[in-house]
């Protein structure tokens, strides 16, 4: 028996709006791979086009419990791929890379994407750390985008002191950070 019609409307109104969320959290990501992978905005765009038109048809297939973000660029990357074949037969618009230095710079685009989503996890672990008073001046001044001065003049501070505590966080996030990605070395090989 099949379900009514308002449920399978109010999926894929639910799919549609995971969808637009997830596109729009990594459509920056998704077209900077573009733009290494063809080397020229104009054909990254129109490719970034073509890879939304595609994704949105494919979401269905997507499992949920994946990465968007790899999903997004595999795809991403073949139609960059398909791009490049049809110029290359062109002799007339061989500019670019070959499928060969197109794959090793797929590789790493994806190598790094990856090493940054976990210095990112990292980084949450260890503003986690940090105290109450510490994370809100970070989050207002870096997250959120206050200006030091105002954020001085709010808290009854220098701008001077709000500077030099924010240049000992971010050092002490950094090591922080630093020491979790050396114990993931470490421990990745043993």
């Amino acid at each position: 028996m099949n379900p009514p019609a308002r449920l399978v409307s109010e999926d894929r109104r639910q799919d549609r709006e995971g969808f637009l969320a997830q596109l729009t959290r990594h459509y920056a990501a998704i077209r900077r791979h573009l733009i290494i992978l063809v080397g020229d905005l104009g054909d990254a765009e129109d490719l970034m086009q073509e890879t939304a038109l595609v994704l949105w048809d494919r979401f269905e297939t997507h499992d949920p419990d994946a990465s968007f973000l790899a999903w997004a660029k595999g795809v991403a990357t073949n139609l960059a791929r398909n791009f490049l074949r049809k110029r290359y037969r062109n002799p007339r618009k061989q500019v670019g890379f070959t499928p060969g230095a197109l794959a090793s710079l797929a590789k790493v685009s994806e190598g790094a994407a990856e090493l940054f989503e976990l210095r990112l996890e990292k980084l949450e672990d260890c503003l986690a750390k940090l105290s109450e008073r510490d994370r809100r001046m970070v989050w207002e001044c870096y997250g959120n985008g206050t200006k030091i001065v105002a954020f001085a003049s709010r808290h009854d501070k220098s701008a001077g002191t709000v500077r030099s505590r924010l240049h000992r966080l971010r050092e002490r996030l950094h090591d922080c950070i630093s020491r979790k990605m050396r114990e993931i070395d470490v421990g990745g090989l043993t």
